[in-house]
Formats: C-alpha cells, structure tokens, sequence
C-alpha cells in the first residue's frame, strides 16, 4: 500500500499497526483500492486562535458521556449509525454495540430492512435520540447517538440559528466526549458553494464549539469521508487522502490539534435510472474503523486522567509526609528546648540553694 506523508502522534494511544489491523478486517472486494483508507493529521504547533463560538447557550461544563457523530444534510448520518449498529449488534463478545431500548434498536434495524431492500431511506424528519451501549475490551461506555435531519446543521454553525432545534443540538454537541465528522467528499470538489459551506465553514464552527466548551478535556476527533465506493478515483486524483484533506478542508486542518481521517462506504451502489440504488448484498467498509480509534483515544485519555490522578495522590502524600515530618521536628525541638530550659532554671535554682547553704 502507497501512503503519503503522514505524522503520527505517539501519545495517542493507537498504534499505526493497531488501525492498519482493523482495517484490513474491514476492507471489502467491490470496493476500488485506494492508496490511502486512514491517515492522522497533528497541528499542535498551530497557533490559531479558537472562537468561542455559540458560548451564550450554556456556558457551564456538561457531562461528556457520549460520541457525537456530525454532518450536513446528506453526508449519510442515518445510513452510516444503522450499518455501524448491524455489524456490532452482531459483533463479537469484546466489541459489541446493543440499543437501550426497544424503540432506538427497531428504527436502527428498520433503515437496515429498508437498505437490505434496495431502497433508500426516508430523509431524517426530526431530532431522535438513539441511546446506545458499546462494549469494547471488556469495558461499557453510553452511546447516545442524535439523529437529526442535516438542515439543523446548517441552521446550528453556519446560520447561527437558536431555534428549539439547533439548542437540543447544540447540547448534544457539548456533551461529546468524542467526534465523528461524516463528510461527502463529492461535496468539496464539484458541489455548490453553498453546498460546500457546511462541510467548510460548518465544521469549522462546530469545531471550535467543541474546543472551547472541552473545559481541558481533550474531545479526540476522527474526520470519515463517506459514500467512497463512488469517490475513490476522485481521491486517488487528488493525490490520496493526506493531500485530498489537506487542500480541499484547509480550516479545518489548521484549527484541529490532531485528529484521524478515514475512507469508509455504509452502503455500495448501482447505477439505477434515478441516481445510484442500493446493492442489497451490501457490505459496510470501515465503519467501525473510527470508532475503535475513538474508543481506543478514550481509554488512553481515561488512563492518562487516572495516572495524573494517582500522581497527585501520590505527591499530595508525599507533601502530607514532609509537613508531618518537619511538624514532628518542630515539636522535638519545642520539646527539647522547654527539657533544657527547666532543667538549666532548676540546675541554677538548686545552685542557689547550694551557695546559699554554703554560706551559712
């Protein structure tokens, strides 16, 4: 495989050879190869200023108890959250997705029926919450997933819209412990301008939200090119991925401190007399990919959390100890210097009495 350029930041947790594997589990026949399927960008010597975009709603830190995953409209949100849950509601012990709830996994597995059909899905009509449970290395974690039609979007980082919607999504943003950006490449390079502001402009705003409300936490960050069963040779002729990213999401790169990019494709297609149909022999391609990397950033990012932690205990003891010792020292000295203050008061008391005795 040819790869760019690429840096890899080794405190991130995930070894190159960790997300080669994971790849290459993933990677389906149907699909034209690519040169590149990942790649990390690090800007941590970037010095771009973040907005604190959108702090009016909420400025207080909220509980980052969920991975957020963002687009505009037809960027394949829905598709891509119902092909992850089909492959993990089926997974293996170790990494496995289960709904909460009965309503969440029977819409889930409804756009799955619907694919699996050869047919599209309705678009997404309103806000929905997908609650969600992942289970990856013996460990839980609460997914709670919104589904939310793309306009919202736009109507959220490019409008500034505070519309009931834009806030409900806007407090699911702020409570991301982690972030999915889904991102039709097809949008960047032959799209309107219009078009592509959301994925520019949009993602860009969104980004910046996400960093300033993080309150320290770091939020790691994976950007996924989706529909590329279609996009591949479009990529490929822009140099590969690194390069693609690079030129075509420039804001994006610089305000983001270091984050993974991904090829993927929920769904493959044919060529149909209204636009690609679905192939309902469809196999999903690296969906679960950045979401393994999330997961894997998160348990670095607890681990570090809980190492600092012990630190501090530990040093927190160390200085208890040291203030303990210089208090026991201190009282050792009053100690001795009260013993030989009354024992010198009493030797020249009884030396007194001695001469006083002697006089007589």
């Amino acid at each position: 495989m040819q790869h760019d350029t690429m840096i890899f930041r080794k405190e991130s947790g995930v070894s190159r050879d960790d997300l080669k594997a994971t790849v290459a589990t993933q990677r389906g026949g149907d699909v034209a190869p690519v040169e590149q399927t990942e790649t990390a960008f690090s800007m941590m010597d970037s010095h771009t200023e973040m907005a604190d975009f959108g702090r009016s709603i909420g400025d207080a830190p909220k509980c980052r108890d969920r991975i957020v995953i963002l687009g505009r409209t037809r960027a394949g949100k829905t598709i891509y959250l119902a092909t992850l849950y089909e492959q993990l509601w089926q997974g293996e012990k170790g990494f496995h997705l289960r709904s909460v709830n009965g309503q969440t996994h029977m819409a889930l597995l409804g756009v799955v029926e619907t694919l699996r059909t050869g047919k599209w899905p309705a678009a997404t009509s309103g806000l929905r919450y997908l609650d969600l449970e992942i289970v990856y290395k013996g460990k839980s974690r609460p997914l709670v997933s919104l589904d939310y039609p793309g306009e919202v979007f736009r109507k959220a980082f490019v409008e500034g819209a505070t519309t009931p919607d834009v806030v409900e999504l806007l407090d699911h943003v702020d409570r991301a412990a982690a972030v999915v950006f889904l991102v039709d490449p097809k949008v960047a390079e032959h799209g309107s301008i219009s078009d592509a502001m959301d994925d520019d402009f949009g993602m860009l705003m969104a980004l910046q939200r996400i960093q300033s409300m993080a309150a320290g936490r770091p939020v790691p960050v994976t950007f996924v090119l989706t529909k590329c069963d279609l996009h591949m040779d479009m990529i490929r002729a822009a140099g590969g991925l690194t390069e693609f990213i690079k030129t075509r999401y420039r804001q994006f790169v610089r305000a983001a401190p270091d984050f993974f990019a991904y090829t993927c494709s929920a769904v493959q297609t044919v060529p149909g007399d209204n636009g690609p149909v679905v192939r309902n022999d469809y196999r999903p391609i690296r969906v679960t990919t950045p979401i393994v990397y999330l997961l894997d950033r998160l348990a670095q990012i607890d681990a570090d959390e809980a190492q600092r932690k012990n630190d501090r205990c530990v040093r927190d003891a160390q200085k208890r100890a040291i203030a303990d010792d210089e208090k026991a020292k201190r009282r050792a000295i009053v100690r001795w210097t009260l013993f030989w203050a009354l024992f010198l008061s009493l030797a020249v008391v009884l030396g007194m009495i001695a001469w006083r005795v002697a006089g007589r």
